[in-house]
């Protein structure tokens, strides 16, 4: 295997976190709760669309019930 296989496999790998934000930010997930907060408007952004939904139904539940 030379450099050039492993970059591609590295850069194909890379493909599968990188997640665009509603506000255009490019974003790469790889740890392991598969959400991180945007750098530059502060949403959070999801890896899978599917589970985007859910969990963003149950932050804001879970934020509601904190504050009142």
């Amino acid at each position: 295997m030379n450099k050039n296989d492993v970059f591609i496999k590295i850069t194909e790998e890379l493909k599968k976190v990188n997640v665009k934000c509603k506000c255009g930010h490019s974003i790469n997930i790889t740890n392991k709760y598969k959400r991180l907060i945007c750098n530059v408007c502060g949403k959070m952004v999801y890896l899978d669309k599917e589970e985007e939904k859910k969990n963003e139904f149950r932050n804001k539940l879970r934020r509601m019930l904190r504050n009142g």
